[in-house]
């Protein structure tokens, strides 16, 4: 999952909050079962296994937050009168406050990075949105479903996400909760479909502070993997954290059926990142190495 496919929503003028920033939900990680199980001792493999975590361990870029924060704004602007209208498709809100979308296309403004100028998009979206909000004088706590919520951006991408979310937020602090949730990622291009499966994640903004853990399922090229992880990260500066240059990280991720395989992620004097990798507690081919931050995203 690269960053295209993580910032497609950032800037849009529906989100009321900055990009980035439960129930069961349905999913088919039994299909798991019958793939082949990821190998270790592969350097491409070790990459295909950091890539989710890092992307899980952050803010700014994380695709679970991301698509959550623009099914909420829709879903909170619909219910307050916000004037959305579907150029194509249709949108019904449903007796339980839920509101099902049904190959709603619509035009957005988003904010285009180089120029600095507003253009016009082409969104599609299908499935169903419900959330309940909680507030209090210094708080807020938001419990959002979603239901085979389809997101397809101009992009030749389709995420569809499924599964429970609860996010809290105060003054000082972010939290965002997952007891499973499924994420599916279909690449038109390619006519490839990559899934997660995230269980018991837990996701800790507090300031400079990031830390998250939980439980990944995912199926890069067919080949299987779960892993438990747990981050730690800190930055100096706000910029720092915006750019997710961190200037302490400890990211562990092991092997849920095998803790000899394993993944340990750093970060050196130099804001670089220091990967370890082991494949049945020996050394991966290829590891240690010394990145740039930026590549590891």
């Amino acid at each position: 999952m690269k960053n295209k496919l993580l910032t497609i929503f950032c800037g849009s003028t529906l989100l009321l909050t900055a990009c980035g920033g439960g129930s069961d939900g349905s999913n088919n990680s039994d299909s798991f079962q019958s793939k082949e199980k990821i190998d270790y001792t592969k350097p491409e493999s070790i990459e295909s296994i950091y890539e989710p975590i890092i992307n899980l361990s952050q803010e700014q870029d994380n695709i679970i937050a991301i698509g959550t924060k623009f099914a909420e704004s829709l879903y909170y602007n619909i219910h307050a009168g916000y004037n959305f209208k579907c150029s194509k498709g249709s949108y019904t809100k449903n007796s339980d406050k839920s509101i099902t979308f049904n190959k709603c296309e619509f035009l957005d403004f988003a904010n285009d990075d180089d120029s600095r100028l507003n253009r016009l998009r082409i969104m599609t979206i299908s499935g169903s949105v419900n959330s309940k909000e909680t507030l209090s004088t210094d708080s807020g706590r938001y419990e959002t479903t979603l239901r085979n919520f389809t997101i397809t951006p101009p992009n030749d991408v389709t995420l569809t996400y499924n599964g429970n979310i609860v996010s809290k937020y105060s003054s000082i602090s972010t939290q965002y909760q997952i007891k499973k949730m499924s994420l599916s990622v279909f690449d038109d291009k390619t006519k490839k479909t990559q899934q997660l499966i995230i269980n018991n994640y837990q996701l800790n903004v507090n300031n400079l502070i990031i830390t998250a853990l939980g439980n990944i399922e995912g199926n890069p090229e067919n080949k299987t993997f779960s892993v438990n992880f747990k981050s730690d990260l800190r930055f100096e500066s706000d910029m720092d954290k915006a750019t997710f240059h961190p200037n302490f990280a400890e990211i562990i991720i092991e092997d849920t059926n095998n803790m000899k395989n394993s993944i340990k992620i750093s970060n050196t004097s130099n804001y670089k990142a220091l990967i370890r990798a082991y494949a049945d507690g020996n050394t991966v081919t290829g590891y240690p190495k010394t990145i740039e931050w930026d590549d590891l995203n």
